[in-house]
């Protein structure tokens, strides 16, 4: 990926702006054979809006 284009993660930020330092410091990691983790796990913003709201019911079903 360029510096210049949009962000893989859908930000609508450059790449240099937004994940391209991260990406450099996993490739890093991966270059030492260290184990990293992958873009799997990253999540997207509605993802983690649905993650506040289950949370949010659980807690309040707990609570009763």
């Amino acid at each position: 990926m360029e510096r210049n284009e949009p962000c893989w993660c859908g930000s609508g930020k450059k790449y240099k702006k937004c994940h391209m330092p991260i990406d450099e410091k996993i490739q890093l990691h991966a270059d030492r054979g260290e184990i990293v983790p992958s873009r799997a796990i990253l999540k997207t913003p509605a993802q983690i809006e649905m993650i506040r709201k289950v949370l949010i019911l659980t807690q309040r079903f707990s609570m009763k």
